[in-house]
């Protein structure tokens, strides 16, 4: 048997395929039979990317997230959905019949849609939350970001704040994290006064890094070369000049060298999060070696971390 691990609100469910039929499909069939969720309903993600061929095998131990919805909720929105478009039906009945130029759709694509954050919410218990929800929602809405989520297929099951009150040592501070890769994405969004908004696109360069570890969880090289793809992306993406030719190749060239690996500030994030906080220019190999100490203590704390949640 192949013993597979489901993680859905918040619970943990195992199934146990045979190794004759391991597959994806399989695995719709199993939930669907036990938590009444129809397979076309359903999201399997695994380390941030949305299964989507149903013929792919399963290997034993597999931990999976579930996203769906329920279909009376779907048919409740359905429902929701055809009651706005008759009402648009009688505005327009009653319009103008001058012609107008046909107006561009803004509607997302199938892939938008697949891609995307599932869930987008602040913290209920901060001041001012409406504008902490435009904030992420903005993010998600990049169309650079878009495009990095479509390009690698990214899922993310909840994008959130963090509370810079739980997040902050005298050591530094967080500044995101990602939970079960992709699980949850937490940003700082807020100054330690909860009542500013830190700066757009320095958060969204830490939502960059957090997706990265949707794929891999260390902060080693193959995470830094993810993560200077990512940001190349969304540079070019925003029309930005930072893409030089070398051969037939590209390659990136980041715009702040405090992102870059071997920097003590990049030393310094750890499994998972980014953490703020030092004085660079006045570090010394002590210094760095403290940090890169730090970033592996917490990285083995987030493995343990991981192990008990599942």
């Amino acid at each position: 048997m192949v013993a597979i691990h489901v993680s859905y609100k918040g619970q943990s469910h195992r199934y146990d395929l045979s190794k004759a039929d391991a597959s994806v499909d399989a695995l719709r069939r199993t939930i669907a039979e036990n938590l009444r969720l129809n397979p076309g309903l359903q999201k399997l993600i695994i380390k941030g990317r949305l299964l989507t061929d149903d013929a792919q095998l399963l290997t034993d131990g597999t931990k999976v997230l579930l996203f769906g919805s329920s279909e009376s909720a779907v048919d409740g929105l359905r429902t929701e959905e055809a009651r706005q478009a008759a009402v648009a039906k009688r505005r327009a009945a009653g319009a103008s019949l001058v012609p107008k130029a046909r107006p561009v759709s803004s509607r997302p694509s199938q892939d938008d849609m697949k891609y995307t954050f599932l869930r987008i919410s602040p913290l209920p218990h901060l001041p001012q939350a409406d504008r902490s929800d435009t904030f992420l929602k903005k993010l998600a809405a990049d169309p650079s970001i878009r495009k990095v989520m479509r390009r690698h297929k990214y899922v993310v099951g909840h994008l959130t704040e963090l509370d810079p009150r739980l997040y902050t040592s005298h050591d530094g501070k967080i500044l995101g994290l990602n939970k079960n890769g992709g699980q949850e994405i937490l940003l700082r969004l807020r100054t330690d006064s909860l009542d500013g908004w830190r700066d757009y696109k320095t958060v969204r360069k830490t939502l960059i890094h957090e997706l990265c570890h949707n794929e891999h969880g260390e902060h080693d090289s193959n995470f830094w070369a993810l993560f200077r793809l990512l940001s190349g992306e969304v540079e070019v993406a925003e029309g930005g000049h930072t893409v030089a030719q070398q051969g037939d190749l590209e390659r990136y060239i980041p715009q702040d060298s405090a992102f870059a690996p071997g920097n003590v500030e990049a030393s310094s994030w750890s499994g998972g999060t980014r953490r703020l906080g030092g004085n660079v220019s006045s570090q010394s190999d002590s210094d760095v070696s403290d940090a890169r100490e730090r970033a592996t203590r917490a990285a083995e704390a987030r493995r343990s971390e991981q192990q008990q949640q599942h």
